[in-house]
């Protein structure tokens, strides 16, 4: 056997299979021509398809972004806020007295019906009724425009005799809770009305444009002074 670089030959001058395949990787290299190595086009559609979805997320991005700016009749319309009052006195409604009325239901039901006329009079009027002991509801009670001195001294005869009933277990009776709850609905529908009436009498005053109010005055100022 003669050696040959890498290859060995036999004296035959043939070479083994084993050599066969040695010697055609080492002649297996890039593709060539007559003029050396083939050159092949190289592709950018990809390219071009990533840029064209990056620019896609940028014009979703931007719309979802100020389309609600420019657009404002696209966007969704916003709903009508509830009048709470309707809810208020429906739960100062709703409220039952227990079967059979003990004192654990005598207990519950002036702690609901409490809790609802308390959050109603905060609604109405001008201060935190619901965050406020029966001694520090005195004065604000007295002070509601709206109301005579009987109805102002039934909240007070009602809020005294509702914490002796939750917190000291005074004796009751299912009579005695419904003429308390139909007391309060009374004084309710009137807090109602009064705070529906002062509220339209507010907004009828800011709707009045200044210059109607300067117009007005001079008015008047003329006919005092006399002049036509």
């Amino acid at each position: 056997m003669i050696p040959f670089g890498a290859l060995s030959i036999t004296a035959t001058g043939k070479l083994s299979p084993l050599q066969g395949q040695a010697q055609a990787m080492l002649s297996s290299g890039p593709p060539h021509g007559a003029k050396g190595l083939i050159a092949y086009p190289v592709s950018l559609s990809w390219l071009w398809t990533l840029i064209s979805i990056l620019l896609l997320s940028l014009l979703v991005f931007l719309l979802f972004k100020f389309g609600k700016k420019y657009f404002p009749a696209a966007s969704a319309a916003r709903p009508v806020p509830e009048d709470p009052i309707p809810v208020l006195l429906r739960k100062l409604q709703e409220v039952q007295p227990g079967r059979p009325f003990d004192r654990h239901a005598a207990a519950d039901f002036y702690y609901s019906l409490g809790l609802s006329f308390r959050n109603l009079l905060e609604y109405c009027c001008d201060f935190p009724a619901t965050d406020m002991t029966r001694q520090e509801l005195r004065n604000p009670v007295q002070g509601i425009n709206w109301l005579s001195m009987k109805e102002k001294t039934t909240i007070l005869e009602f809020l005294n005799r509702s914490d002796l009933i939750k917190f000291s277990e005074a004796e009751t009776s299912a009579d005695e809770a419904l003429n308390h709850k139909q007391q309060l609905l009374g004084i309710s529908e009137k807090l109602i009305s009064s705070f529906r009436s002062q509220t339209a009498e507010n907004t009828a005053t800011q709707s009045i444009s200044p210059e109607s109010t300067e117009h007005t005055a001079a008015i008047s100022s003329k006919k005092e002074a006399g002049e036509p």
